[in-house]
């Protein structure tokens, strides 16, 4: 995957979405894959030649959590994705603190 850096194996669906239904026809295809270290192949981002203005972010799980429940995440990409990892692999967040 140019964009994020990263050599993806199997690829895990979420949806299909239009996001933005009445101004577009792009459609947005969004998926789950583990990855580690190994699988990293560069540092993500744009192709210079293509004029893509792209930014790789990479965040733990515990900071994917607390952004989701602050309303931090304004990406509805993103937040689906999240929530689809919450919901489908639960063992991989830490359990919550009751503080």
């Amino acid at each position: 995957m140019e964009e994020a850096g990263v050599r993806l194996g199997d690829l895990e669906p979420v949806s299909n979405i239009w996001p933005i239904p009445p101004v577009s026809t792009e459609r947005v295809q969004i998926y789950l894959a583990p990855y580690s270290a190994e699988d990293r192949i560069g540092p993500g981002g744009g192709c210079p030649e293509e004029n893509e203005q792209i930014a790789a972010c990479e965040w733990n799980f515990d900071t994917l959590r607390e952004l989701t429940f602050a309303g931090q995440l304004t990406d509805a990409k993103t937040l689906i994705a999240v929530q689809a990892l919450m919901l489908r692999h639960p063992e991989l967040w830490r359990p919550l603190r009751n503080d």
